[in-house]
């Protein structure tokens, strides 16, 4: 049976860039884009990965048991484990967007990203993003598979979340992780197939898509777009996104392949390039050329395979065919097991378990209800099921420990499966962690053209600060280094010695003397060997070393190292500070040179620096005293906003009074830009100081206008339901055999943006700026919609919180419309009371005592019950907005939302509530009679206060119902009380 399991565990690549001896480690010889990401992520401490998901209808057939979410649910929980595990003391800061493509892309960078959309990743929310990414096994009905404009709009996406990030400096890493099955496809878009998406692409001018034989010429210009020299891909090179690419499909052919595997590195089979900058350095290419085991592909990025096991599934209890084994040794940290059932052609494929053993004996059965965290044999094991089929188990095993020393075992069960029955295979593999990391001694520095010896140590990963220079981990343990300049790019592989008898290892670096970097960067990788074959995963750490000019010549030093500005929204400038201060030994001199750009967005234009204070030219070199500090601003300026990561590097020229030899230090730049949510803050300033207030803000009033239309009605359908709901209950359609449907398309309303619409009676427009009738004064706000429905009341529900005016007559919506919820009221019917009321009888003869009745026997009360209350209830027409697009069900999910949109309204029910009724009057006793006739008076009536009418809500309608008479209730007094 053909398996094609693409449950993709991108865990691995965050096991890859978190340091050694925590909860996820990097693998021995690194692929060059994992070490650089490692790098990064160990460097800056900040991660924002953005996961660009295939949504197209091909995956209907490529990926037809949903196995993109178990990769995108793998991948979460490899995040989660990267956010909390230290470096240096400190967590990194790890975020994840989700986002879809077809023929569009969701969120849309254009019309802006939901607030909340960047979700950050740690072992508390972990299981809801696993949830969430749940979503995409519906999403896979799209028409097109559009890469051009997917990854124009990745870019944009993660230039935003850098701006957003880098406000106050800084240098986030990114990276972006692309599923796909592997064939870019735009078909004709005529008829259904071309509702909601464009005719035209930007990077295809001139040709229409519903044109015939105009998609194959879309899809040769949107792959020279992408990898022409300075296009897309070298642009997502340039702003620093690593790229990891994942092919799902297993059908896939050698050209697409080679076309994925060039656009990711620069070169695929058949001779193909792409761009004129990519390398491997910062991308990966992985294809599902075996889809049972592209859930450990990540595991052998660049470096040795982890072993994947093949066994029998075991029918109901474990079985010796199924078993797989491994030891675990004194100095060890953690064991992680990766295991996978493969998919069924079943649509419904069966739960598997997995049977765990530990060394003394104790047993344990997983499964995937069950408790995520347990003890067994003194280890912590943390369960992660992926799907119902694959599993991932992490042991943490205590410092020290003694219970967990020996030998494990495991085994896929099949709790359905009858003795005797073929049960398919499983894959797994397992791998060990050892509590250990390589780190230089001391705070080495290295010296320009001439060799520097370096003395590396393993430490305890659980203890950073404690050497370890014994045991047989130490013993069997080999280290790598390399030397990364980034200044010029070059990376070299350096040889280590060791371990000598003291535990320790040693290497010699000679950094040229032609290099301009102030520093660079080491990289460390140490592997172990176990006895019992079981790989144990080697430790990666990378270290910023300084370089230094030969001792004895007094050249002054530079700080920072390298300068990462504040990011710069709109236009603008940015600017950062140098620090130059002179050796204690001599006096010196510095002057700046002309920056060098080396990248910059192709709409940022020309990008100037400016050093303050000037010192542009040997002759106008400032002159340092010994031990002088100076600072210089350096200021950068484009021309134009843009999108992307402007990287630079601006040569520093030194001199000693000791040597006669003038030395260039490069230091490297780099900030991010982003375009402004609104009008320019440079630009609207400038209008302020020069033409005063008013000609400013209407010039911003006309911008907003601009911008004040809604989305093309063709891209959008209409439900409408009469609905009713009770306080308490759920919203209830009147008309309960129907389904909801897909409701009406809008096309016959236009393929154009519109700034009015209406829609069943309701009536939309656009406002730029606020308005006067409604009292609000927008300007600053940007663009909104209205609804309306000739004074009626309507409450309306989206994604963002949104407003309403002139007593709920009014609403506000977004304009983009689609996934937004409208209630127009037609009545309101308010709670009725059902408390019983009590009527007072006196059935015993009275006798007279003096000059008052007394009666014989105590009065009797009897109860006479109302019917059953009524709960307050409102009636009213719901229209649903959706998109003209899959999925299928947004009408559901939105019908949803409107159920708990106005169960929130709490108004709602506080106006339909009964008016509480007044507390029954005690009754007065007979006063004496002052009458010598007959010896008593009759009673006297004691009127009681009026009772006012009940007023109507405000605003509602109500519903017809039984005539209140005026006057006291029954029972409260008047003809009704018996004395």
């Amino acid at each position: 049976m053909r398996r094609n399991l693409v449950l993709l565990a991108i865990s691995a690549i965050v096991a890859l860039i978190i340091p050694a001896g925590a909860h996820a480690t990097a693998l021995a010889r690194l692929s060059p884009a994992t070490q650089s990401l490692a790098r990064c992520v160990q460097t800056n401490g900040r991660l924002s990965v953005l996961m660009l998901i295939d949504e197209s209808g091909s995956l209907a057939s490529t990926d037809p048991f949903n196995q993109r979410v178990d990769g995108i649910r793998a991948a979460l929980t490899g995040l989660a484990d990267l956010s909390e595990v230290p470096v240096d003391g400190r967590k990194p800061e790890v975020s994840v967007l989700m986002a879809g493509f077809f023929g569009l892309v969701r969120p849309d960078p254009e019309e802006g990203v939901p607030e909340g959309a960047w979700k950050p990743v740690s072992g508390e929310n972990v299981d809801e993003l696993l949830e969430d990414a749940g979503r995409y096994e519906a999403l896979n009905r799209g028409r097109s598979t559009d890469y051009a404009t997917a990854l124009t709009a990745a870019r944009k996406l993660l230039a935003d979340r850098a701006a957003e990030q880098t406000q106050e400096g800084g240098a986030p890493c990114q990276a972006l992780i692309w599923f796909t099955d592997g064939r870019y496809s735009l078909p004709r878009r005529v008829g259904k197939s071309g509702v909601g998406l464009p005719l035209t692409l930007p990077y295809a001018p001139g040709i229409r898509l519903d044109e015939p034989g105009a998609g194959e010429e879309a899809v040769t210009a949107g792959k020279n777009f992408m990898c022409k020299p300075n296009g897309l891909m070298d642009r997502l090179q340039s702003d620093g996104v690593i790229r990891f690419t994942v092919a799902l499909s297993t059908d896939l052919s050698a050209a697409d392949a080679a076309f994925l595997d060039a656009a990711t590195t620069g070169s695929g089979g058949d001779g193909q390039r792409c761009g004129a900058h990519l390398s491997p350095l910062s991308g990966e290419y992985l294809s599902a050329s075996n889809g049972d085991r592209l859930f450990f592909a990540f595991a052998s990025l660049g470096g040795a395979t982890v072993p994947v096991h093949a066994k029998p599934i075991c029918p109901k209890l474990s079985c010796v065919r199924g078993v797989t084994s491994f030891t675990t040794v004194p100095g060890l940290s953690r064991f992680l097991i990766k295991a996978s059932g493969g998919a069924q052609r079943s649509k419904t494929p069966r739960t598997l378990y997995l049977q765990l053993d530990g060394p003394d004996g104790q047993s344990v059965t997983l499964k995937p209800d069950g408790p995520v965290t347990f003890s067994l044999a003194g280890a912590t094991i943390t369960q992660r099921w992926v799907s119902s089929r694959a599993v991932e188990v992490q042991g943490d095993l205590a410092p020290g420990g003694r219970d967990w020393l020996g030998h494990w075992s495991y085994a896929f069960v099949d709790p359905a499966a009858s003795p005797g029955a073929p049960g398919g295979r499983g894959y797994s593999a397992v791998q060990l962690f050892a509590d250990l990391e390589p780190a230089p001694q001391g705070s080495p520095v290295l010296i320009r053209g001439s060799p520097t010896k370096l003395g590396f140590e393993l430490r305890q990963g659980s203890n950073p600060d404690q050497p370890v220079t014994a045991g047989a981990l130490v013993r069997s343990a080999h280290l790598f280094a390399t030397i990364d300049d980034p200044i010029s790019g070059s990376s070299t592989r350096v040889p280590v010695t060791g371990p000598d008898s003291d535990g320790t290892f040693s290497a010699k670096v000679a950094i040229p003397s032609t290099s301009t970097a102030g520093f660079v960067y080491l990289g460390l990788t140490a592997s172990f060997s176990t006895p019992g074959g079981t790989p144990i995963a080697p430790q990666y750490r990378s270290f910023d070393v300084p370089v230094r000019f030969p001792p004895g010549q007094g050249f002054p030093t530079i700080s920072p190292s390298t300068l990462d500005l504040p990011s710069l929204h709109g236009v603008g400038e940015t600017e950062g500070i140098l620090t130059v201060k002179a050796s204690s030994v001599a006096s010196g001199c510095v002057w700046l040179g002309p920056a060098e750009v080396e990248n910059a967005p192709s709409g940022a234009g020309k990008v100037v620096a400016t050093v303050t204070p000037e010192a542009g030219s040997a002759d106008r070199c400032i002159s340092l005293g010994k031990g002088e500090e100076r600072r210089f601003t350096v200021r950068l300026k484009p021309s134009s906003e843009a999108r992307g990561t402007v990287t630079a590097s601006i040569p520093v020229h030194l001199r000693s009074d000791l040597v006669e030899t003038e030395h260039v230090v490069s230091v490297p730049v780099a900030f991010a830009m982003a375009r402004a949510p609104g009008v320019g803050t440079v630009a609207l300033t400038v209008v302020l100081i020069l033409l005063g207030v008013l000609l400013p803000l209407l010039l911003l009033h006309l911008l907003n206008g601009f911008g004040a239309w809604f989305a093309a009605p063709n891209r959008l359908r209409a439900i409408r339901l009469p609905v009713e709901m009770a306080h308490g209950g759920p919203l209830r359609r009147r008309d309960e055999g129907s389904e909801i449907g897909r409701g009406e398309s809008l096309h016959v309303q236009g393929e154009r943006r519109v700034r009015e619409l209406e829609v069943g009676g309701l009536e939309f427009e656009t406002v730029a700026s606020g308005s006067v009738k409604d009292r609000t004064f927008e300007l600053f706000r940007g663009p909104y919609g209205i609804v309306r429905s000739k004074g009626r009341k309507l409450i309306a529900g989206a994604k963002q919180p949104l407003r309403s005016w002139r007593d709920g007559t009014a609403h506000q919506v977004p304009l983009g419309l689609a996934g937004t919820w409208i209630f127009r009221f037609d009545a309101l019917r308010p709670a009725e009371s059902g408390r019983e009321e009590a009527a007072v009888t006196a059935p015993g003869a009275a006798r007279q005592e003096g000059n008052f009745f007394a009666p014989s026997e105590p009065p009797v009360v009897e109860s006479s019950a109302r019917p059953k209350p009524r709960e307050a209830r409102i009636e009213g027409e719901l229209v649903l907005l959706i998109s003209d697009g899959p999925p299928l069900d947004q009408g559901e999910r939105l019908f949803e939302q409107a159920e708990e949109g106005l169960k929130a309204v709490d108004s709602l029910w506080e106006e339909a509530r009964p008016e509480p009724e007044p507390e029954p009057e005690p009754e007065a006793a007979p006063a004496p009679s002052d009458d010598e006739g007959d010896g008593f008076r009759e009673p006297e009536e004691a009127p009681g206060p009026p009772i006012p009418p009940a007023p109507e809500p405000k605003g509602w309608t109500p519903a017809p119902g039984p005539a209140k008479k005026p006057g006291r209730k029954p029972g409260k007094g008047g003809d009704d009380n018996f004395f």
